[in-house]
């Protein structure tokens, strides 16, 4: 849990960013898909559910609102949010509009997933600029408390992830991978961190999809991406195994994408960059002669309130790193046709270079038995 003096503390720091930002007003939006961007929760403690909306209104010069359009919902925020007034509105707004009008400068965070409607509004009555960079900055370094979520939830993804591939072997389904993994995240008291990844064969080689209905076959590749959330704070982590023995080609990339976690790991440190990360899992995959098949979708990304985050490998490659950061190493290989390979390690970055949260190692191919019963039974017509 994170303590309410946190919470203010937070709040003071991003009433100075704004000071120096010329802003007399800050924006938060927050929908159901509270990992983007995750401000609500970071600020407020406050998630959306369903197909709710809100606005956290941070004002130089008055109390801290929080507005939602969820009547279902408004009593719950007014027991849980760390702010001075909840509000009830079913436009959004328009209820933000009258609470803005006059402000010389409005600061918005969350603009990539605002509505349009909910944009011009804001617009009609104050000039807009995007602020994301306001919580973008505070929230990459984490504090001790926020330390403690995270390891938590890296430590029951450990168990999500144990449970799935536990499930593995010929004749098994997809949705079974994915449900073992699910039922033993929620039984371990956690929610889902994000909808899970699990699949088996040629289909890997896309990167990412959902699970099916398809049995798995003897030496295909499965990846099983999953996670915990620990009061707001995402976990995330990815294995590939086979059905099996893998065969050479498969146990090559398997061995490759393992060594580039590896080095990834061993170059984080403070001062070193995003793209020094990146480089050099990059590089033990070309050195095992799969450069060409490189894949970097998310290598890496931080995780704390969002289960993807700043910094990000492709967008912020000069970002040094500091201490205090929470990074997820996340490298793959995709062969078209035949198997995609990705592992994933979660990693707090410590003063004297960084710190695996999850326990589960990177090499687990090679451990799942050739034929498992039906976990589930299935529908006959």
């Amino acid at each position: 849990m994170i303590a309410r003096q946190e919470f203010g503390e937070r709040m003071a720091r991003v009433r100075e960013r704004m000071a120096e930002a010329g802003l007399d007003a800050l924006a938060c939006y927050g929908a159901h898909v509270d990992y983007a961007p995750g401000d609500l929760r970071y600020l407020a403690d406050w998630f959306c559910i369903e197909e709710e909306q809100a606005l956290l209104l941070v004002l130089a010069d008055r109390p801290v609102v929080l507005i939602t359009d969820s009547a279902a919902d408004v009593d719950r925020a007014r027991e849980q949010a760390v702010c001075d007034e909840v509000a009830l509105a079913a436009d959004l707004g328009a209820a933000a509009a009258e609470r803005l009008r006059g402000r010389r400068a409005v600061g918005l965070t969350g603009a990539r997933v605002v509505p349009a409607a909910l944009m011009e509004a804001l617009r009609a009555v104050a000039p807009v600029t995007d602020a994301s960079a306001i919580t973008t900055e505070l929230r990459m370094v984490k504090s001790p408390a926020e330390l403690a979520l995270l390891a938590e939830a890296a430590r029951i993804s450990d168990l999500g992830m144990a449970a799935g591939l536990e499930a593995v072997g010929d004749g098994a389904r997809e949705v079974e991978v994915a449900a073992a993994a699910e039922h033993a995240i929620r039984r371990a008291g956690a929610e889902l961190s994000f909808t899970t990844v699990a699949g088996a064969g040629p289909r890997t080689a896309l990167g990412t999809f959902l699970p099916g209905d398809r049995p798995m076959r003897p030496g295909e590749a499965v990846v099983l991406d999953c996670g915990a959330r620990v009061h707001g704070y995402h976990g995330d982590m990815c294995r590939t195994v086979a059905v099996g023995e893998p065969p050479p080609e498969l146990e090559r990339a398997l061995e490759a994408v393992a060594a580039a976690v590896e080095a990834a790991i061993d170059a984080a440190r403070p001062g070193a960059t995003v793209a020094e990360l990146r480089e050099a899992a990059r590089g033990a995959v070309a050195e095992a002669g799969l450069g060409e098949a490189w894949w970097g979708e998310f290598m890496p990304h931080g995780a704390g309130t969002g289960q993807h985050e700043p910094p990000y490998g492709d967008r912020d490659p000069a970002r040094a790193l500091r201490e205090g950061m929470v990074l997820c190493i996340e490298p793959g290989v995709l062969l078209p046709g035949r198997a995609g390979v990705v592992h994933e390690q979660m990693i707090a970055v410590t003063p004297d270079g960084a710190q695996v949260l999850n326990r589960l190692p990177v090499r687990m191919w090679g451990q799942t038995p050739p034929r498992r019963p039906p976990l589930i039974a299935r529908c006959s017509a």
